[in-house]
């Protein structure tokens, strides 16, 4: 599921588990066995994964492609086809493709599975 641009609850822990640690503006955090996207409006941003408080950081979408470019070397191109959209793994310093796959509803999606896959990469 897509949450406004942010990323799922399943791909921000894994990117707590890859050492993600820039500050976001929105986290997850258990409520009555559920778990809810909530959004930090009191304070500055904050790097949610750095203390063991229930909260898991979730950055959006484009945040993790650039953190991914710029620690990882790689990234995540969308592109749109006629059976919907798909995505490209890349390696930034050479462009070779590492992975691809087709065949998403919309955009978000695409980039979100593309996201998904690179951290099983890494």
């Amino acid at each position: 599921m897509i949450n406004n641009g942010f990323v799922s609850l399943e791909v921000a822990k894994l990117l707590k588990e890859k050492g993600f640690d820039e500050p976001c503006e929105c986290f997850y955090i258990s409520c009555d066995s559920s778990e809810t996207l909530l959004r930090e409006y009191f304070q500055n941003d904050g790097n949610w994964n750095e203390v063991d408080n229930g909260k898991v950081s979730a950055p959006s979408l484009y945040q993790v492609n650039r953190w991914l470019m710029n620690t990882r070397n790689m990234f995540v191109d969308v592109f749109r086809e006629e059976c919907g959209w798909g995505y490209m793994l890349v390696k930034a310093d050479k462009g070779k493709e590492i992975d691809g796959v087709s065949g998403y509803k919309d955009y978000e999606e695409a980039l979100l599975a593309g996201i998904h896959n690179a951290l099983k990469l890494i």
